[in-house]
């Protein structure tokens, strides 16, 4: 029934950076969403299967796993769940091309500002369910 459906839509936000999950946690719980994080692959793996999530925003660059790796496993576990892709090492146009390949929603620097973010945040999950193949955005 309706009712017992979440009234919020859950992000899980994947970084080994604690700092960074505990602000972007923080900014999406003020925003009206229900963060889960995970500072690792392994982690973010075991929070989705856990509290499925309607969206994922995972660092390219995790140490238990390679970030592209792990991107295939949510698109083939969890296709339903579009996933955001963050870097911290500038938007290098071979990897923004391996993870849209992957199926990446949108690809951004960590370096951008929170509210644009939160923006791309909200854009996603406001469109209907997409294939992985769909054309990402990249900002």
């Amino acid at each position: 029934m309706d009712f017992f459906k979440r009234q919020k839509k859950r992000v899980l936000v994947i970084d080994d950076h604690a700092m960074i999950v505990d602000m972007i946690c923080e900014y999406l719980k003020r925003s009206g969403y229900d963060p889960v994080s995970a500072n690792s692959a392994v982690q973010g793996l075991q929070q989705m299967q856990r509290y499925p999530c309607d969206l994922v925003l995972m660092d390219i660059q995790l140490p238990d796993q390679d970030g592209i790796a792990l991107l295939e496993k949510f698109r083939k576990r969890h296709p339903e769940a579009p996933v955001i892709i963050l870097t911290g090492m500038g938007m290098d146009e071979t990897l923004m091309k391996a993870a849209t390949d992957h199926g990446a929603a949108a690809f951004l620097s960590k370096g951008a500002h929170i509210n644009q973010i939160l923006e791309t945040v909200k854009q996603i999950l406001a469109k209907p369910s997409e294939s992985a193949s769909d054309k990402p955005a990249a900002n």
